[in-house]
C-alpha cells in the first residue's frame, strides 16, 4: 500500500493523515505486508507529525506490516532523525523511490 501526502505534515493535518493510513490498512481484507510513505511532496514535518509517523509505524509494525518512507527532503529526514523515528520508517533516504522500496521488499521476502 502506498501513501503520498500532498502537503507538509504539521499538527493540524496529521491526525487526518494518520487516520487515513490506519483506516485504509484496516479496511483491507488481507493486510498489506508493506506500507510505503512517499514523502516527496511533503516539504516539512513538524515535531508532532514526526512522532505521529513513528507511532503509526509502531502500530503497523506490531501487526507484521513493514513501513518504509522514501524520497524525503533533507529537512524532513533531519527532523525524523532528530526526533528518533528515522529507523522506524526504514532508515529514510532521499534517493530510493517507491519502486525501489517495493523491489527491495520483494527481494527480501523471496529469500
Amino acid at each position: 500500500m502506498i501513501f503520498r501526502p500532498e502537503s507538509g505534515l504539521v499538527y493540524f493535518n496529521m491526525d487526518h493523515v494518520r487516520d487515513t493510513i490506519v483506516d485504509r490498512v484496516r479496511a483491507e481484507t488481507v493486510a498489506p505486508k508493506l506500507v510505503v510513505l512517499d514523502l516527496s511532496a511533503a516539504p516539512r514535518v513538524d515535531l508532532y507529525s514526526a512522532h505521529m509517523l513513528g507511532s503509526v509505524a509502531d502500530e503497523l509494525t506490531a501487526t507484521g506490516i513493514r513501513v518504509q518512507a522514501v524520497e524525503a527532503r533533507s529537512s524532513v529526514r533531519e527532523r525524523l532523525r532528530t526526533e528518533g523515528v528515522y529507523s522506524k520508517l526504514g532508515a529514510v533516504n532521499r534517493f530510493p523511490s517507491v519502486a525501489d522500496a517495493v523491489e527491495a521488499f520483494q527481494k527480501q521476502i523471496a529469500i
